[in-house]
């Protein structure tokens, strides 16, 4: 396939925005919509393997034949080159790993109720439907623009007008079936249930609500959780089930090893964490970041912040590559940062890449992470095909870091406001070619695209891209 492609069928693509061990899905335009989708293409490396080539073109039926509203909708599925491809839904927002991600401490009890809710309801539809899904963790809860403001928020992870819908259905099963429709052991490690590491063929629903219990128990633990092979093992230690506080009794028994002894499906799982119970007994913590929004400096997300010589370089990923080339790359990575901490830079949707730091050190990787020797600006370039670069502003205090405090997305015709954190009274904002001044700005896009919000402020300057949607 030539590396030069720019359409499948009628698709025209714009760029990667994920890539696993087994296929791409990138970012398009349907020209006669007028809109955008996801696209998932299947790997070069695996067009002449029969099992995952009918894997993959699997998924693409069970969310097409079970659609329900919490799933990512398929409106499309072809061939390009002998490679199977089917068009998805754009879920613009990211996914729930990302906002986790992004916060400064694990999730608090009344959190954890509204987040239990959302999974619930995302997952409830396959459940009835007598699938299960099997790879349920949270980068494959995508998040979903609403234009209603009929969804309970989640203070620091969802707003009223997003939604979590599922995703990668590579590993679900239907069940009742006379059809193969995989059953292979596999799952992610720590989420998936001990069952699915067995190869046990007699795997259920209850698979998935071992997983919800993980997801919300590392949600307010901030622990990973580990796979458990017998019967004596533990998920969790003691101190993460601390954490959990009233919703502790259905957890333990989502996480039960017997898959017997635990909620028959989402509903139940839900049900018996009593979520609507008064919250009088709990107490809440106080929030770094109420909002839904991304700051640009979290201790927990990026590991540190800085800048000059180099600390170590992060391992590089190895993935498989991609016949597709796009303008880029993109680089990961914070644009603000304290003296004598570390800052890590990843390239997004490539392998490796030829980093540049502005006094002269070059590294190779997909990752590295810098550490300054001093306060100011550091440019920080990688070269793949092409060459992109970022500006790291270190400061010496933590108190004096700027932020832009706002969503990472803006609808298009309406107004969307952004504040500066750690700003004088009267810093200055530039957005496009216009400049304004003020503790807050207020963007209104007018198109689909990327907007470049820039803040300045006693010779200190950080920046943010906005993504314009529908």
């Amino acid at each position: 396939m030539a590396d030069t492609l720019e359409m499948i069928g009628r698709y025209e693509l714009l760029s990667e925005i994920g890539r696993g061990g087994f296929a791409s899905v990138y970012l398009a335009r349907d020209p006669l919509l007028d809109g955008l989708v996801a696209i998932k293409v299947l790997s070069d490396n695996f067009v002449a393997q029969a099992d995952i080539r009918q894997r993959f073109i699997s998924e693409a039926k069970v969310m097409r034949e079970n659609a329900t509203h919490g799933l990512v909708a398929v409106h499309d599925i072809g061939e390009v080159e002998n490679r199977p491809f089917f068009v998805m839904e754009y879920c613009d927002r990211g996914t729930l790993q990302d906002r986790l991600d992004d916060l400064d401490e694990p999730i608090d009890i009344d959190q954890a109720r509204t987040l239990a809710k959302a999974l619930s309801t995302a997952t409830k539809g396959i459940h009835k439907a007598n699938i299960v899904h099997r790879d349920l963790k949270p980068s494959n809860f995508l998040i979903r623009h609403t234009p209603s403001k009929n969804n309970p928020p989640v203070p620091g992870l969802l707003s009223q007008r997003e939604e979590l819908v599922l995703a990668d259905f590579g590993l679900a099963k239907i069940l009742d079936t006379q059809t193969s429709r995989l059953t292979l052991a596999g799952g992610t490690p720590g989420f998936g249930a001990p069952e699915q590491f067995r190869g046990d063929p007699t795997i259920t629903v209850r698979a998935d609500v071992y997983a919800l219990a993980a997801i919300l128990v590392s949600a307010l633990s901030g622990e990973t959780p580990r796979t458990v092979h017998r019967p004596d093992g533990q998920a969790f230690s003691d101190k993460a089930f601390q954490a959990t506080g009233v919703l502790k009794k259905g957890l333990l028994r989502g996480l039960e090893y017997d898959p017997k002894a635990r909620q028959a499906d989402a509903v139940e799982w839900l049900s018996s964490l009593d979520v609507g119970s008064d919250h009088s007994c709990t107490t809440t913590k106080p929030r770094l970041n109420q909002g839904i929004d991304k700051p640009l400096f979290t201790r927990r997300s990026m590991l540190r912040a800085s800048g000059a010589s180099i600390l170590t370089v992060v391992t590089s990923v190895a993935l498989v590559s991609s016949p597709f080339r796009f303008p880029g790359p993109k680089i990961i990575g914070p644009r603000t940062g304290v003296l004598g901490d570390e800052a890590i830079f990843t390239i997004d949707g490539s392998s490796r890449a030829t980093w540049t730091i502005d006094n002269g050190n070059k590294l190779e990787g997909r990752s590295i992470a810098i550490l300054p020797e001093s306060p100011g600006r550091y440019r920080v370039e990688a070269a793949t095909t092409l060459r992109s670069s970022v500006h790291l502003f270190v400061v010496d205090d933590p108190e004096n870091v700027l932020r832009i405090v706002g969503p990472g997305s803006a609808t298009i015709g309406e107004s969307t406001i952004y504040e500066a954190e750690g700003s004088g009274d009267n810093p200055s904002w530039i957005i496009g070619e216009k400049t304004f001044t003020g503790s807050t700005v207020e963007l209104t896009p007018n198109s689909i695209g990327t907007v470049l919000v820039t803040l300045s402020d006693s010779g200190l300057t950080t920046t943010r891209s906005i993504t314009a949607i529908p």
